[in-house]
Order: C-alpha cells, then sequence, then structure tokens
C-alpha cells in the first residue's frame, strides 16, 4: 500500500533534509510514500479540507503566521484520529503536544536514526489503522462501531457499555469480551478495558484516557502486572 504523507516547513534545507531520510526509510523499509511538502501552515490545512487524503502529517511547530501547535490544534477539530509528528527545534514545546496525540516529537538537527525510529511507529500505526470494527448487539439490532473509536469498555453487572455511552451498552461477559478484542487493548480491571491507542498517561494506579474529558480509569492490582508488560510492548512501538 502507498502512504501519502504531508510534510509542513518553511525552510528549505530542512524540507530537503525530511525528503531525503524519507526516501531512504522508505526503501529500507520497502515503502511506498508519497510525500506532499508545504511552506506554510495554512496551505496545508486547505489542501487537508480539499483533499482529506493525507495519511499522517509531519508538522515543523516554528512556522510563519501560523504555527505547528495552532495547525494541529484546527485539525484535530474534525480528525482526532490522524497520525502527527512534530518537529521542532525547541524541546520544551513538547508538553504542548500532549493533549493533540501526536506519535512522536523530533528535534532539530534531525537524527537518522531517530527519525527512523518515529516513522517505525507511524507505519505500525498505520498498518493497524485499516477499517476494523467491533460488533455487538446492542438492544435488538447488530451494532458496528469503529476499534479506533473505542477508548474503553467498562462491565457494570451483566452490560458492557462503551466511552461511558449509554446509547452504546451491550450484554457480555469480560472473560470472552476481552478475547475477542485486538491486542492494543487491555485489561486493567475486572470490570474495565482500555485501548492503549488512546492512554496519554499512566501511573502505579491509575490510567488517563485522551478523551475529550481526560477521563481516569483505575488499575486493579491483580492486573498491574499484566498492564505494565502490555504496555511496555506497546511502547516498543510508540
Amino acid at each position: 500500500m502507498a502512504w501519502i504523507l504531508a510534510h509542513c516547513e518553511d525552510i528549505a534545507a530542512d524540507r530537503e533534509i525530511i525528503e531525503t531520510q524519507l526516501k531512504k526509510w522508505a526503501r529500507l523499509r520497502k515503502q511506498k510514500v508519497t510525500l506532499y511538502s508545504f511552506e506554510d501552515a495554512n496551505r496545508l490545512l486547505g489542501a487537508w479540507r480539499d483533499t482529506d487524503s493525507f495519511d499522517a502529517l509531519l508538522l515543523d511547530i516554528e512556522l510563519p503566521g501560523q504555527d505547528g501547535v495552532s495547525l494541529a490544534e484546527s485539525i484535530r477539530k474534525k480528525d482526532r484520529h490522524i497520525p502527527i509528528i512534530f518537529i521542532t527545534n525547541h524541546s520544551n514545546i513538547m508538553p504542548k503536544g500532549f493533549a493533540l496525540e501526536v506519535i512522536d516529537f523530533l528535534i532539530k538537527p534531525l537524527v537518522e536514526e531517530r527519525f527512523f525510529a518515529a516513522m517505525d511507529r507511524l507505519l505500525y500505526r498505520l498498518q493497524r489503522r485499516g477499517d476494523d470494527y467491533f460488533t455487538c448487539r446492542v438492544e435488538r439490532e447488530t451494532m458496528r462501531f469503529p476499534l479506533r473509536d473505542i477508548y474503553y469498555l467498562v462491565s457494570d453487572g451483566h452490560y458492557v457499555t462503551i466511552n461511558d455511552d449509554v446509547m452504546m451498552r451491550f450484554r457480555e461477559k469480560m472473560d470472552p469480551l476481552e478475547a475477542r478484542l485486538p491486542k492494543n487493548f487491555v485489561r486493567i480491571h475486572r470490570s474495565i478495558i482500555v485501548n492503549m491507542d488512546h492512554i496519554y498517561q499512566y501511573g502505579l494506579q491509575r490510567v488517563i484516557i485522551d478523551d475529550e474529558e481526560h477521563t481516569e480509569q483505575p488499575i486493579g492490582k491483580n492486573y498491574m502486572e499484566s498492564f505494565v508488560k502490555a504496555i511496555t510492548e506497546y511502547r516498543r512501538f510508540f
């Protein structure tokens, strides 16, 4: 499959570096990649709105006019899932990107090994994205939900609710539910399963989900070891 990426960078020399490294990475990974480069945020935003065809975005943060963070904020209002990689001269800007669910931050001057690692994580995300769906019976109807839109599932008695939405409530036991979900879903409590794609912070007792409410979910003591193992394996790619 050919991936279509958009890159926003106002400095010609830096654009050439990205293009060169991306071509080398694609050749070594045997991937087909088309890169569209833009000199300012407005041009990229206009192209994205017109075509909606980019698979991922590489955004420089220090841009004239609208900066990369503001550009990402505009994009996230419409699309919460398109992968974004930030490129910057300043590491202190990184915390601003956490809420924007970016895959990585690359610090200039770019180091090839670091760039390749970020692209490997991006490739892993793109290959898994697909059009995978979760199927369940809601009331008397069979429903299909995109897996990428499921942040967490919570059991209450004999019923499971998706993303705390009462309209997305179905009857199923947690053990068979856990067994039929893909590996990016992990059980953190006897009554909670979370999508690791949507964890942006975690500790010894809780995870925080990257939904609009920054929902917190507790980690049960009996699930801590398996959660740590799962998230460690997951972080090898992210």
